[in-house]
């Protein structure tokens, strides 16, 4: 039915509307609220970072596979990006095994 209305010289949206169109920014953002996970940030940019920290930090993915699904080039933008988690993460194991050796 929307074939005869279709916007046809619009990039592929992620979220079009239903004529193929570009979505108000705020529609985007209130639809993927009613569906995010606890911790989401709020930001549709913010869902990324949310997705490479649980990646990161949550699954035990190495690098270079989190890299991959990101799209990134090479593990070391993910590194750069990211490596805060990392080293959070070090301090966690860290922790745990020192308070499990006392």
């Amino acid at each position: 039915m929307a074939a005869p209305y279709w916007v046809t010289n619009q990039p592929e949206w992620a979220f079009p509307t239903s004529i193929g169109s570009m979505p108000d920014p705020r529609n985007i953002r209130r639809q993927v609220a009613e569906v995010a996970p606890d911790g989401w940030p709020g930001a549709l940019h913010g869902l990324r970072h949310w997705h490479a920290t649980v990646s990161l930090m949550e699954s035990g993915l190495g690098t270079a596979t989190v890299s991959k699904a990101l799209g990134h080039s090479s593990a070391r933008i993910t590194e750069d990006t990211y490596g805060h988690l990392l080293e959070e993460a070090s301090t966690v194991i860290a922790s745990t095994i020192s308070t499990a050796l006392r």
